[in-house]
């Protein structure tokens, strides 16, 4: 639920929340959020104290859901000329020489170069490096 909803909503959980309960508030912008809330709501049900089909339970995996999209939208810039994910093994290979961190937050995902799951960044161009294979070249109808 977003924060404006949720402080004039007089039946949201913060607004039935005791004036002495301590309550714990997780953002969207946190990447362990989503995990978070499903693991709660495995719990509430592994307890009896829910069951899947619960609106409470529905609400909170939506949540964690819509919360998912959120970090990977702010997190992931869309694909821009001359930027690869790469993870930094690729980084500092002399065939990438000429790219560097575009300041991006790394990510867990697929490294451009070598194809590997890693904790991958976007690295820019930096110089006139050519960062395409020698096979490209050939099939452009360059040096052969």
């Amino acid at each position: 639920m977003k924060k404006f909803r949720e402080l004039s909503d007089p039946e949201s959980c913060l607004n039935r929340a005791r004036d002495n309960e301590i309550i714990f508030v997780l953002l969207a912008r946190d990447a362990a959020a989503p995990a978070a809330i499903r693991a709660w709501a495995g719990e509430r049900m592994r307890l009896g104290k829910n069951r899947l089909s619960d609106p409470q339970i529905l609400e909170a995996l939506s949540c964690a859901d819509a919360m998912e999209a959120h970090y990977r939208k702010d997190t992931l810039p869309p694909v821009v000329a001359k930027q690869k994910m790469l993870c930094w093994v690729c980084w500092v290979c002399a065939s990438h020489e000429g790219f560097e961190p575009s300041g991006r937050p790394t990510i867990w995902g697929e490294c451009e170069a070598c194809g590997r799951q890693a904790e991958v960044q976007r690295f820019k161009v930096t110089s006139t490096v050519n960062s395409e294979s020698p096979d490209s070249e050939k099939e452009k109808g360059g040096a052969e």
